[in-house]
């Protein structure tokens, strides 16, 4: 098990207002990028990088009372969550200056301590995360998790 996972419960057992929020960004990112780069796991909405078989993307929900933490797990209020990946060849394209810059505000919401997180089952995949916030665009975020997936 690695430091700071998570094992989500299935997607219909945590909040109404969450999983919607969760499937219309992931039924956004899915316009985007393709059907065949998108898929729903049991706990989580993942999207696939179009040059490698890598995640590269996760939309995740978080409840405290839901799911299991396992490690030291960053501090996290309850709702949707997008995670970027930070290693693998994907990760590093990802992280690259062209990307970062021209989503400079999504990446300077992210941790700045390096408080990566893996999505079980898949331990040796990392990601940085950020919060999807009431009133912010979701096409933004699509659109965002679309050109990371391009990598």
């Amino acid at each position: 098990m690695a430091e700071r996972s998570y094992q989500p419960d299935k997607l219909r057992e945590y909040s109404v207002w969450f999983c919607q929020v969760a499937e219309h960004i992931f039924r956004l990112t899915s316009r985007q990028v393709g059907a065949q780069r998108v898929v729903q796991r049991k706990g989580s909405y993942s999207i696939i990088a179009t040059t490698t078989d890598e995640t590269v993307a996760k939309i995740l929900i978080f409840e405290p009372d839901r799911g299991r933490r396992f490690g030291n797990w960053p501090l996290m209020n309850p709702g949707v969550y997008v995670l970027i990946r930070v290693n693998g060849r994907a990760g590093q394209t990802i992280w690259s200056d062209s990307i970062r810059h021209e989503f400079e505000r999504f990446f300077a919401r992210m941790p700045s301590n390096n408080e990566d997180v893996a999505v079980a089952p898949n331990y040796d995949e990392r990601f940085m995360f950020f919060p999807v916030m009431a009133g912010e665009s979701l096409d933004d975020i699509a659109h965002f998790m679309a050109a990371v997936s391009t990598v």
